[in-house]
């Protein structure tokens, strides 16, 4: 009832009513883009929506046409113009999709919609993003916006699309305004918007090679990633991490912590993350993980564990089968919950 009919008459009335009470601001941003950066005022591109079907987006535009002397533009760093960062920095940008919501292309809390050269790239597992209706903010955006890797932004993109309740769309509201007024998650580390998507990103080794390590490789495996096999383990399905890195050269994977001591858990992730590595979580699909909890690169709950609402797990944490963190609870980064000695993946 709410995703099919409360939710789109919502989307069209609070459309109507923003773009009346915020013209002045709309009119505003549109002067400042055509004094500082000339025509056109708006950006606008194709996007692929719910299912997949293409629409055409608009956003106020951020960055100037400045190419190199073969006529290739510059990196979207050095497009960027002062007035462009300001917008976005205010998610002011964002304004000129009102329209696609009132034309019932987009909600207002949904997956941002991405490029439709993603598309065939995408996991099955991922691919389910395009269930419901793109959004102006989302999942993704209260839990780190473009701070997100690709894998971690994609996995809570096809989480709120099967998980879509109007509980879940207030939260991801007030929590949003919140966001824009702390200003953060603007950009990925080191880049000015979001590095492109490569694809494959549902290939993952595992770090590790004990029975630790295989209670993940099996949760990765029920979220739909495809696990190559595992670093500096033992038997067939075992790499080095020198062959690792080597292969990294020219294929693209991920890589989760199989590894469950703190110490060296910690270390080996520093180590990832020098030689350019992506760390992924691994969140059961038997957990029972509130959509409010934050999940850090390279945690891992593992099967029937529970982590409550607003609950937070620090990169590299560990949440044991069958334990539970409870709400607003913080797990520190390569901290481990839950201790069973009966259960030999901890």
């Amino acid at each position: 009832m709410y995703k099919n009919y409360c939710k789109p008459i919502a989307d069209r009335l609070f459309a109507s009513l923003l773009l009346a009470l915020l013209s002045p601001i709309f009119l505003l941003c549109a002067l400042i883009v055509r004094c500082t950066m000339g025509k056109p005022v708006f950006f606008r591109q194709d996007r692929p929506g719910r299912n997949g079907r293409i629409f055409t987006i608009y956003k106020f535009r951020t960055m100037n046409n400045a190419a190199d002397a073969q006529g290739q533009p510059l990196s979207d760093e050095r497009r960027l113009s002062a007035a462009g960062r300001l917008l976005r920095s205010l998610s002011l940008d964002e304004l000129p999709q009102l329209i696609n919501v009132l034309r019932g292309e987009m909600s207002f809390i949904g997956p941002r919609p991405l490029l439709i050269e993603y598309l065939p790239r995408y996991s099955p597992a991922q691919a389910r993003r395009h269930l419901v209706k793109p959004g102006i903010t989302g999942l993704a955006q209260i839990n780190g916006r473009n701070a997100l890797n690709w894998g971690e932004r994609l996995y809570l993109d096809a989480f709120y699309a099967e998980n879509l309740s109007f509980r879940l769309d207030a939260r991801i509201f007030f929590l949003t305004l919140w966001k824009v007024f702390k200003r953060e998650g603007i950009s990925a580390a080191g880049e000015a918007t979001m590095p492109p998507f490569l694809g494959n990103a549902d290939r993952v080794f595992i770090y590790g090679g004990g029975d630790y390590a295989k209670a993940v490789a099996d949760s990765a495996e029920r979220i739909g990633l495809r696990v190559e096999g595992f670093i500096d383990g033992e038997g067939a399905r075992s790499i080095a991490y020198g062959e690792l890195r080597s292969r990294s050269r020219k294929e693209r994977f991920a890589i989760a912590l199989g590894v469950s001591e703190s110490l060296l858990r910690r270390k080996i992730a520093k180590r990832l993350r020098a030689d350019g590595h992506e760390i992924v979580r691994v969140i059961d699909p038997s957990a029972d993980v509130s959509p409010t909890a934050y999940i850090g690169e390279g945690a891992v709950v593992l099967p029937q564990a529970v982590v409550g609402a607003r609950a937070r797990l620090e990169e590299g944490a560990i949440v044991c089968h069958g334990a539970a963190v409870e709400d607003r609870r913080v797990v520190g980064a390569y901290e481990q919950i839950g201790t069973d000695v009966s259960l030999p993946a901890c």
